[in-house]
């Protein structure tokens, strides 16, 4: 009887620590870039200059590392698309914990600047 214990003990410790371990958290990240395309298309001109560059992470269980993947990048695409919309200032999108490295505020004034460097 005190052996059949043992072993039940032993298989729920064994069986305890490998769903602790499947059920770890990992994080991925994805690095972005906001850019802008200056110039006539077609006229030879034309380049693309980058805005703001910042990376995003994205967390998802241990054995789906691309979900992780798919994550950041739905968040770096998320804040690009949220400051695009309203461009004077910082979205929350772009502050979340997830989001580093993005420092712009105002958009417009950014797309100004770099247009004039241009011309």
């Amino acid at each position: 009887m005190t052996k059949i214990y043992i072993k039940i003990v032993l298989l729920s410790i064994a069986l305890a620590i490998t769903c602790t371990v499947s059920a770890d958290t990992i994080v991925r990240h994805c690095d972005a870039a906001l850019e802008m395309e200056q110039g006539l298309p077609g006229a030879g001109g034309d380049r693309r200059v980058t805005i703001e560059r910042f990376s995003a992470g994205g967390s998802c269980g241990r054995s789906v590392p691309n979900r992780c993947r798919e994550r950041a990048h739905d968040k770096a695409h998320r804040c690009m698309k949220a400051h695009f919309r309203k461009k004077s200032a910082q979205p929350p999108e772009c502050r979340d914990k997830a989001i580093q490295g993005y420092g712009l505020n105002d958009l417009t004034q950014k797309v100004g600047i770099q247009a004039c460097e241009r011309y």
